[in-house]
C-alpha cells in the first residue's frame, strides 16, 4: 500500500492459522521505487513467524514494525523494533510500556521508545531480617508503593532471613494497594548447630543433623529442612 501524499509504501501480510512456524517475512522485499518503506510484521518466536535479524536488515525496508511481544525491545537500531503493549496486559509484563516514535533525519529513520502507560506491573522485593514485624513490613510496602506510584500493580517478593517467631499475615499485605500476589521467599532464622545441640538424640536433632552432614544444600533440600523442622517444633516431637 502506497500513500501518495508522504511518498510512504506500507507492507503487510495477512493469515489465518494462530501458530505458523515458518519464517514468512525472511524474503520479504521492498519495491524498487524512492520513497520510505515500512514492514508491518507480527510473530518474533517459533511458533509465530519466527524472525530472523540478518534477513529483515538485509531486505532494505527503511523501518520494521513488529508486534506479538508484549515488552518493548530493539531487534535492528533504528530499524526493527517491538513497540510491545500501550499498556501492561498481564502480571509478566513488567517494566515500561509505550510507544515507538520514528522521525526522519537527513535521510534516515531515528527511533525512541516514548514512556506512555498509565500503570506498570512491578515487582516489589523486600528484604526481610530478625528485626522484622508485620507492622514493619506493612510500613516499608506502604513506603515503597507511595514512592512507585499508586496506580501500579505490584507482585510482592519477600527475602532474607526472618525471627522464626514471626508469622507473616499475606492477607493484610494485599490489602495495602494493587498487591496480586505476596510470595515468601524468607527463611527462619534458626541457630541450626545451636539446635542440634539441644535436641541431641531426638527426632528433631537426627533430622538437623542429616541435613547438616550433607554441606551445601538445594533449594529443595533447604526447603525440606526449613519446613520440616518449622513443623518438628511446633509439635516438640521427640525421638
Amino acid at each position: 500500500m502506497k500513500d501518495p501524499r508522504l511518498d510512504v509504501y506500507v507492507y503487510g501480510l495477512s493469515y489465518f492459522d494462530r501458530e505458523i512456524k515458518e519464517g514468512l517475512y525472511d524474503k520479504a522485499l521492498p519495491v524498487q521505487e524512492e520513497g520510505i518503506h515500512i514492514l508491518l510484521a507480527h510473530g518474533g518466536d517459533e511458533k509465530h513467524i519466527p524472525l530472523s535479524a540478518a534477513s529483515l536488515a538485509a531486505a532494505g525496508f527503511d523501518y520494521i514494525a513488529l508486534g506479538h511481544i508484549h515488552k518493548p525491545q530493539i531487534l535492528i537500531r533504528d530499524q526493527a523494533a517491538f513497540a510491545g503493549a500501550l499498556e501492561p496486559i498481564d502480571r509478566n509484563d513488567t517494566g515500561e510500556h509505550g510507544y515507538m516514535e520514528g522521525r526522519t533525519v537527513e535521510g534516515r529513520i531515528r527511533t525512541e521508545f516514548v514512556p506512555f502507560a498509565c500503570r506498570s506491573y512491578q515487582q516489589l522485593v523486600l528484604n526481610l531480617h530478625e528485626e522484622t514485624t508485620q507492622i514493619s513490613l506493612e510500613e516499608a510496602v506502604k513506603s515503597q508503593i507511595f514512592r512507585r506510584g499508586g496506580r501500579n500493580i505490584y507482585r510482592i517478593i519477600l527475602q532474607g532471613m526472618r525471627s522464626p517467631d514471626l508469622m507473616l499475615i499475606h492477607e493484610k499485605l494485599k490489602n495495602l494497594g494493587n498487591i496480586t500476589d505476596v510470595i515468601d521467599e524468607s527463611w527462619p532464622a534458626y541457630d541450626l548447630p545451636e539446635l542440634y545441640k539441644r535436641y541431641s538424640g531426638t527426632l528433631i536433632g537426627d533430622y538437623i543433623g542429616y541435613f547438616l552432614a550433607k554441606g551445601a544444600l538445594d533449594t529443595v533440600e533447604k526447603k525440606a529442612l526449613y519446613y520440616g523442622l518449622q513443623a518438628l517444633l511446633e509439635t516438640g516431637s521427640r525421638r
